[in-house]
């Protein structure tokens, strides 16, 4: 049977020392601050728990919302030929842009849009129009709604987490110089001393 290895003892130290902090350990050795920072650790990991079934809802619930939004881009938005009956001018050293036209429906529409910087007029791109022949942008991908959803979802678990590590932080940062401070008062009283030395 193999030895218990040497940083064995330091895992369960961890555990035992969670244990003997706990806000309704018994001993009088825990002053009522050591109480209170102990509960408002365990609040925090408590509250950062409850929020995770909260924002698996609201994941969903954005999710539902943007699966639908994508239905309607998807069975609206169709792509149509454009033809290039303008000279493009270059607006950068990567880019161009020049007046297109297409129909939709007999409707002919006309446009100022980015083009490739080889275009020439005569040349054809393709735009997506919605169902009234007005330019669009192309349909979102299916997976817009899942993304979507699970972004929401995770944001607002870290920013919880965030929260409440910010919270024990602060929490912790103050009782301790609430601690310190009693400790040096009992020692001055215990030495008779009326200042701290250097």
């Amino acid at each position: 049977m193999s030895e218990p290895g040497p940083n064995a003892h330091i895992r369960w130290a961890v555990f035992t020392r969670s244990w003997a902090l706990r806000p309704t350990n018994p001993s009088v050795l825990m002053r009522p601050c050591d109480r209170l920072e102990a509960t408002i650790r365990v609040l925090a990991v408590l509250a950062v728990a409850a929020l995770i079934p909260i924002s698996a809802a609201l994941g969903t619930s954005v999710y539902t919302t943007v699966a639908a939004q994508v239905e309607v881009e998807q069975r609206s938005r169709v792509p149509v030929d454009a033809v290039i009956i303008g000279e493009p001018s270059h607006s950068g050293l990567n880019a161009a842009e020049a007046k297109v036209s297409w129909e939709r429906r007999g409707h002919r529409s006309e446009a100022d849009v980015a083009v490739p910087l080889t275009a020439v007029p005569g040349d054809r791109i393709t735009l997506w129009v919605d169902e009234a022949g007005r330019r669009t942008g192309p349909p979102r991908h299916s997976s817009a709604a899942a993304t979507s959803g699970v972004t929401v979802a995770v944001a607002v678990v870290v920013m919880a987490g965030f929260a409440a590590w910010g919270t024990i932080g602060s929490a912790s940062w103050l009782l301790s110089r609430r601690r310190n401070s009693q400790w040096d008062r009992e020692w001055r009283t215990l030495t008779g001393t009326t200042e701290n030395l250097p």
